[in-house]
């Protein structure tokens, strides 16, 4: 009776010591870790510069990129990416892409689902896409919003004529590579996100536009919210007046275990900015606190202060992109400004300042260097015109002796 009971004992404090250190270890996780189950299957979940959880898809080529391999649908939510790969449909609708100089694309995880997280560029002939960087924020206010200012590579972009633009294979029809930067200086920028009874609209190219550049008459479907990845297959296919998206709340989301032990952790460093991330915004914002850095989000999509653009049989607009800067209230920066606009004002320490910089031109490497060359310069154009004078010296003390022999004959 005593072994049995020693035995369940021992037992007991294992699974409580096991539960401690999964606890544990799920704490040292940052970020929002949603869809583990769901997408641990077709790659890996790594913790990249120790502050953040990604999903990086396995068994992909050099040369994938994301909204690649399906097509366009217009829906009652607006332009719905519907995937052919097996997890395209949580992480086309949830999330942003990004592709890191040593990961490659990674899937940042986010809590807020879309028809498609993309931004476009346009003209009369072609229609483009690219994902949205994890720097691409959104609110029911703004639409989207970028915490920094950074712009999409050519290398991201998908170009295509209108009439190939819904088409079932239109990966078929992409512009090649190495043509897609004519193309995109060619296109102008949009991006176009509402917010209508709870859900997140991708607007986008207007479809009435597209409809008669591309000559098709091309219908609206619904959008049937599911949250049974299984409930997917039964959509109904092309043909149907309805298109199933899956669909999950974010208090479920939230709720969701992982077991971090199966999160790789590395060692090196991304160059994803983990302070200016545009998602999941209570995160970010406790970062910025912490570090102290200066929020800005640029705007890229703005019904206000719209500027007109001609191009072509097409007038658009264009929106003007606005700058908005949180008021800092550390008091210690503030009192470094009154400290400097001080030093700027007084008059005693401008002549130092004068004495300062003609003392760091004398210490400059660089600078002897471009002196010792002017000097150099100098020499040699005297000499020049020194030789020279001396040369027409010469001829006329020539011409006078001359002179006098002719005379002297």
């Amino acid at each position: 009776m005593k072994r049995i009971l020693i035995f369940l004992t021992m037992i007991f404090i294992i699974l409580f010591a096991n539960n401690k250190i999964n606890a544990k270890t799920n704490a040292d996780i940052g970020g929002g870790v949603y869809f583990y189950s769901s997408l641990a299957p077709y790659g890996n979940w790594i913790q990249i510069n120790g502050g953040i959880t990604v999903w990086q898809p396995a068994r992909v080529n050099s040369t994938w990129q994301p909204y690649t391999d399906g097509y366009w649908i217009w829906t009652n939510d607006g332009w719905y990416w519907e995937s052919y790969e097996p997890y395209g449909y949580i992480t086309y609708h949830y999330g942003r892409w990004y592709y890191d100089n040593y990961y490659g694309w990674i899937w940042v995880p986010d809590n807020q689902w879309a028809p498609a997280w993309v931004e476009w560029r346009y003209d009369n002939d072609y229609i483009g896409w690219a994902p949205l960087p994890p720097y691409a924020g959104f609110s029911a206010s703004f639409g989207i919003n970028f915490s920094l200012n950074f712009f999409t590579p050519y290398s991201q972009w998908h170009f295509v004529r209108y009439k190939h633009f819904c088409d079932p294979y239109s990966y078929r029809y992409y512009i090649p590579s190495r043509d897609v930067y004519r193309f995109y200086n060619r296109t102008r920028y949009r991006t176009n996100y509402g917010y209508s009874n709870g859900r997140v609209i991708n607007r986008g190219i207007d479809i009435d536009y597209v409809r008669k550049r591309s000559g098709q008459n091309i219908r609206e479907r619904m959008i049937e919210r599911v949250n049974n990845p299984g409930q997917l297959r039964n959509g109904g296919g092309r043909n149907s007046d309805r298109v199933r998206s899956y669909f999950v709340e974010r208090n479920k989301l939230n709720r969701e275990s992982f077991d971090a032990r199966n999160i790789q952790r590395s060692n090196r460093r991304s160059s994803l900015d983990l302070s200016k991330l545009g998602i999941d915004q209570r995160n970010s914002v406790d970062r910025n606190r912490q570090t102290g850095s200066d929020n800005r989000i640029f705007n890229r999509e703005r019904n206000l202060n719209k500027r007109p653009v001609d191009n072509g049989n097409v007038r658009s607009y264009q929106p003007e992109r606005k700058v908005i800067r949180e008021k800092n209230t550390n008091p210690n920066l503030n009192r470094e400004r009154t400290i400097q606009r001080n030093r700027n004002d007084n008059p005693f320490l401008r002549p130092e300042r004068k004495i300062q910089k003609n003392e760091n031109r004398n210490n400059n490497p660089f600078l002897r260097q471009e002196r010792n060359i002017q000097k150099n310069e100098n020499r040699t154009n005297s000499r020049q015109i020194q030789r020279s004078g001396d040369n027409r010296q010469n001829e006329r003390s020539r011409d006078v002796s001359k002179d006098r022999g002719k005379r002297g004959r």
